[in-house]
């Protein structure tokens, strides 16, 4: 009789989780309940490595005036603010979209492991000031699992880029440097994933059409500068591979400007959401790089019943060697803090703490 109980019930559930993750987007280590939207499974993914889904989110021609910087500031109030900006113009090929397709994963994988302690994220495009309509598009700091209600806001530059190798990467940093005050930071963190150079000076004038309020002109390497000593020193440029005689150099430029090791290559486009997670892993003491590499080979491989291929030795290895000389800087901190154990006024963390105490298991903290 139990058996047979047993058999029903187990055979409901299961049917549940199917029909639960057929109206879903997913993938291996999706969000979850981590996050407001699971990975693209294969199936929704295109033959060029991005789900249709992230196509049309960012198929607008201009950004949501909520993301434009002119008279605006941020502030945060978590142990780990983080920001995360990614180049949006044409030669970044798809990889804009396929960032927007990881999120998912990479908020899971952050929860499951607790990379990040109390974090919130800012998202950030960069194009070009002299080119493109929208450059400079900065997201308010949000949950992790409410990543996508900002990105939705974002719209992606699909013109060339005029032939030059220049985006205005000093434009997003002079705006986190100068109009962005952090409270109760710890670990803060800053990631900027692009393929192209930054120019070596702002003018007043275009700091003042993008920003609002008045400006003096500034030296690209000495708000870099500023921006390293704010984010103690953990500002890291993810470095895509640019397709011209420029490319090295491009990597001597960010090299330059933040150090040798905080300047990472990214292995291939669809090895992004990895490569993120492991310098967060990494910049926060979370993990050394042999415990991470084998995080990437337990990650979860069946999801409600849907299984899915491991990650493979090729791209495990490639992101092992693009992270190591990073990683031969960095230590794992000896005490892993709790979240508990200092209070802050991010309401993030209050809600987590309440519900620890709870006895709420972890999956169904809120990010």
């Amino acid at each position: 009789m139990f058996d047979t109980v047993h058999g029903v019930v187990l055979r409901l559930y299961r049917s549940t989780l199917s029909i639960n993750l057929q109206s879903k987007e997913h993938s291996m280590g999706g969000g979850g309940s981590y996050y407001d939207r699971d990975v693209a499974s294969s199936r929704d993914t295109s033959s060029r490595g991005f789900s249709t889904v992230s196509e049309r989110s960012f198929s607008a021609t201009r950004a949501n005036v909520a993301v434009l910087p002119k008279n605006r500031s941020l502030v945060s109030t978590c142990k780990t603010p983080v920001v995360s900006g990614f180049d949006h113009t044409g030669s970044m090929g798809d990889l804009p979209i396929i960032i927007r397709d990881k999120m998912p994963m990479v908020a899971g994988q952050l929860a499951l492991h607790r990379y990040l302690i109390d974090s919130m994220v800012s998202i950030a495009a960069i194009g070009d000031v002299i080119s493109d309509t929208d450059p400079i598009q900065v997201c308010d700091f949000a949950e992790i699992r409410k990543l996508d209600e900002q990105m939705k806001r974002i719209c992606i530059e699909r013109n060339g880029g005029g032939g030059q190798p220049y985006e205005s990467y000093e434009f997003l940093a002079y705006f986190y440097a100068r109009r962005y005050e952090m409270q109760n930071a710890v670990t803060p963190i800053f990631l900027i994933t692009g393929d192209e150079m930054f120019r070596d000076s702002l003018s007043a004038a275009e700091l003042t059409a993008h920003f609002g309020g008045e400006h003096r002109a500034a030296d690209a390497f000495e708000i870099f500068g500023e921006l390293k000593k704010k984010f103690n020193g953990n500002v890291f440029h993810l470095r895509r591979r640019y397709d011209s005689t420029s490319d090295r150099e491009i990597a001597g430029l960010w090299r330059r400007a933040l150090g040798e090791v905080n300047v990472i290559p990214l292995p291939e486009d669809k090895a992004v959401g990895d490569m993120m997670l492991g310098i967060f892993a990494l910049a926060s003491g979370a993990r050394t790089l042999d415990e991470y590499v084998e995080d990437m080979r337990s990650r979860p491989l069946n999801l409600g019943g849907e299984k899915f291929e491991p990650q493979s030795p090729r791209r495990i290895e490639a992101v092992r060697a693009a992270l190591e000389a990073f990683a031969s800087t960095r230590k794992k901190r000896a005490e892993r803090a709790t979240v508990s154990e200092s209070p802050t006024k991010s309401p993030v963390v209050k809600d987590m703490k309440s519900k620890k105490e709870k006895g709420v298991s972890g999956k169904d903290w809120k990010l």
